[in-house]
């Protein structure tokens, strides 16, 4: 049951890199401080494959420290361009080449029938917040001011940065 309207955006970064960023839950904290999570606490995790890795994809269960507050989830790749990460509602990535260094992104939101979660728990955070967030994941203008385009950009920034200077983030 999709809980937001499909979002898309084109990003000037290779297929490889972003569908590896996209697969890997310990990049959170970092590129996306300050929109969701913070680099400043404990974000350690233990990844785990679920099976083995085939040419159909893969699957890895994330289970971050206990005191983090966030429960077990998985992670899954679906090739050729499919990611899903289950956490509550499940987030869903499309990544598709466009042309070479360009990707378009198809992200969305879905959850279980007759529930209104748009969005995964975020641990911590007051129910009152919480509730006017879902208010404001209602209007899709909204979205993009305060969510996707956030993610979105501290994503390519961080991957920009990676492939054009690699080693820049520990000099």
């Amino acid at each position: 049951d999709l809980k937001r309207p499909w979002f898309q955006r084109d990003v000037p970064l290779s297929f490889d890199v972003v569908m590896e960023n996209a697969t890997d839950p310990a990049h959170v904290a970092h590129s996306h401080h300050g929109v969701i999570g913070s680099r400043y606490t404990d974000h350690r995790m233990d990844i785990s494959l679920q099976g083995p890795v085939r040419t159909g994809g893969f699957k890895t269960l994330v289970a971050p420290v206990e005191s983090s507050g966030i429960p077990p989830y998985e992670v899954t790749y679906v090739a050729p361009c499919l990611v899903r990460w289950d956490r509550g509602p499940t987030i869903t990535l499309n990544i598709i080449p466009t042309r070479k260094g360009w990707v378009r992104i198809f992200v969305n939101f879905a959850g279980p029938k007759g529930s209104d979660r748009t969005r995964p728990d975020i641990p911590g955070m007051p129910p009152l917040v919480g509730f006017i967030l879902d208010q404001l994941d209602k209007h899709i203008w909204l979205q993009h001011i305060s969510t996707q385009n956030p993610i979105i950009d501290g994503d390519t920034l961080f991957m920009h940065a990676a492939v054009s200077r690699p080693g820049w983030l520990w000099s």
